[in-house]
């Protein structure tokens, strides 16, 4: 019986398209598809290698391999450098360290060290196209319609792939419609000159066996380091105080609920909950907060129509303990009126 010879592609395509479905499905489920927090350019770079290596596409991996020569790059950097010293360098990765982001995401986010020397390694063995590959029609569509959605279709707030204002730390003030419009003309420029450059290398590149070899040898020996990094940076984010919510509260009004976290500003992440009315009534609510350390008032005066479930946010420090947060809500039938904050919104006290 013929052997059927192992096909690399193939097998990289299930293990990074299957990597690519945990990611995504856990960001749609853990924030909600209107957020849009599945549609970084990274993630999508994932998808796109993980069919570029399913279908052996030039065009498709040349097209993410350009883009993520900007979006990753900087991560790994600012990654790297916040394993060997504990502090941020771009601020680009502070959102894998806040309390309440969850091991399994955490663990996932290190498909960035992945996605540059597959694309890479592959782009080497398809060896040279013999005509003109379809990765500029990809960029010319995919680049701005990326860009536009992540505009247009998800909340200012989540600032997806850096459309509202910068990511980099210290430079948050850079925002508006003239920010955006030159920020995506200048990574749309890089984008294709980057392409161009990729394109003419891997045609123009010779191939011997003793290059592919070596080729082999330095990918497996990436992969080996981006593993051991990874171990490294989980060591890092468990010795870290963390947050964990109780299961949700509910009394014969309301229920009252943790939904996730977000990087606000250094030392701070949003803190975002979720009230929802369980009568025919309007009802004016306080929600409350405690740990093991201390109680307080997340918010007064949250009106809620009857029946209606309300997302709230509230911006909060790092705690300097792990704690487990416990949330309740105190209710009434009536107007709004000013409910006074029982203490500060600390998750621990000072001593």
């Amino acid at each position: 019986m013929k052997r059927t010879k192992w096909d690399w592609f193939f097998a990289g395509s299930v293990f990074f398209g299957s990597w690519a479905v945990a990611n995504t499905l856990l960001s749609i489920t853990r924030y909600g598809f209107d957020q849009g927090v599945f549609w970084w350019f990274c993630n999508l770079a994932l998808i796109g290698t993980a069919y570029g290596l399913l279908k052996k596409d030039r065009g498709v991996l040349l097209a993410f391999l350009s883009i993520a020569c900007f979006t990753q790059v900087f991560w790994l950097i600012d990654n790297v450098y916040r394993i060997a010293t504990g502090g941020n360098l771009f601020g680009l990765v502070e959102f894998l360290y806040r309390p309440g982001l969850p091991l399994d995401e955490f663990i996932l986010a290190h498909y960035h060290y992945f996605t540059l020397p597959v694309c890479l390694t592959a782009l080497y063995f398809l060896g040279k196209s013999k005509k003109r590959s379809n990765a500029w029609r990809i960029a010319l569509l995919l680049n701005p319609l990326i860009f536009a959605a992540s505009y247009f279709l998800f909340p200012a707030e989540q600032n997806i792939n850096c459309i509202h204002t910068p990511c980099l730390a210290g430079s948050e003030n850079l925002t508006g419609p003239l920010y955006s419009l030159s920020f995506w003309t200048v990574i749309f420029a890089l984008h294709l000159g980057a392409l161009w450059y990729w394109e003419g290398l891997f045609n123009g590149l010779v191939r011997t066996p003793a290059r592919s070899r070596n080729v082999t040898r330095l990918f497996a020996a990436t992969c080996l380091v981006a593993i051991f990094l990874g171990v490294l940076d989980t060591q890092v984010k468990l010795a870290q105080p963390a947050l964990v919510c109780a299961p949700d509260t509910w009394t014969k009004s309301v229920r009252i609920g943790c939904e996730y976290t977000l990087d606000h500003s250094p030392g701070n992440m949003v803190f975002r909950y979720r009230v929802t009315n369980l009568t025919d009534s309007q009802l004016l609510c306080r929600a409350e907060a405690s740990t093991q350390f201390s109680t307080f008032t997340l918010s007064g005066d949250l009106e809620l129509a009857g029946g209606e479930s309300r997302s709230f946010a509230r911006v909060l420090p790092y705690p300097d303990a792990s704690v487990r947060v416990v949330l309740d809500a105190t209710c009434e039938a009536g107007e709004p009126r000013a409910i006074a904050s029982s203490a500060p919104a600390r998750l621990r006290d000072a001593r």
